[in-house]
């Protein structure tokens, strides 16, 4: 960011509407407002921030980071309106004299981890994170945990884990290998460091009540759509004893509530 709080760019009688505090209606608002329109940001939380302020766990980054660049932005002349319903619509602030709007809510709708068995201690990543930020004190995951998946969001999660009381083990369980994750490959080795243990070529079927989640033996075949080497399940499976497990296999944003919002959403998924 620009530190200097001065909008440096003709003032234009033009309003524009953020929807969302996150880490894109911040940029989009910042410089927004410095190319001269009259900038308010719409949040549902009593905070800006979004997944750096609620998700991303407090060890990876300061909050006094984050408090430093929303000051910048406020000092430019941002309006916030905070705890405001997620029901907005486009018509409506339309008609309250928004020209524009800026749509960034985030992807905060868990891909489900397709997953038999009897037992429920399975959390989606997105929960986890919001609780361990909030007080880490009230989860108990028990002392061995799985983490399902090969993102940032994974990494996350099995860094956290290992910071609650009781835990002992926990495990990145991810179907391909370590050369096809999609995490950022410091965090990843820092998660090595801090004692995660990462378990490739494994794609959970099943958990039952006595703990076991048994998983099946993958091998890698041809490049797909994403240009990763597929996985290809084989005959093999594997089993591994944990208390807990946690779903972190990707995460999309809510069309169904755009649609219901007013934007119209292609087949795609995009508008």
């Amino acid at each position: 960011y620009d530190t200097k709080s001065s909008v440096t760019a003709e003032q234009l009688d033009v309003k524009v509407a953020v929807i969302g505090a996150g880490p894109a209606g911040l940029s989009a608002a910042y410089f927004l407002v410095k190319a001269g329109f009259k900038v308010t940001v719409f949040e549902k939380q009593d905070s800006p921030g979004g997944v750096i302020t609620y998700v991303l766990p407090n060890f990876r980054i300061p909050a006094s980071a984050i408090e430093k660049d929303i000051s910048i932005i406020k000092a430019l002349g941002v309006d916030f309106k905070f705890g405001v319903s997620e029901e907005f619509s486009i018509n409506d602030l339309n008609n309250k004299g928004y020209k524009y709007i800026f749509i960034g809510i985030g992807a905060e709708v868990s891909r489900k981890l397709q997953l038999t068995g009897d037992n429920n201690n399975v959390y989606e990543t997105l929960d986890f994170l919001r609780s361990f930020n909030k007080d880490l004190g009230v989860l108990n995951i028990g002392r061995r945990v799985a983490v399902i998946g090969g993102g940032n969001t994974a990494v996350d999660s099995a860094r956290s884990a290992l910071r609650i009381d009781g835990v002992e083990k926990v495990f990145i369980i991810y179907r391909r290998t370590e050369d096809e994750m999609p995490a950022d490959k410091e965090e990843y080795e820092r998660a090595l460091e801090e004692g995660v243990i990462f378990k490739p070529l494994l794609l959970p079927e099943s958990f039952s009540k006595t703990g076991i989640l048994k998983c099946r033996k993958m091998t890698l075949g041809t490049p797909d759509s994403s240009g990763r080497r597929r996985p290809v399940p084989t005959e093999e499976t594997e089993e591994i004893t944990v208390d807990s497990v946690i779903s972190a296999i990707g995460e999309y944003t809510d069309s169904k509530f755009l649609s219901v919002c007013g934007l119209k959403i292609e087949k795609n998924n995009r508008p």
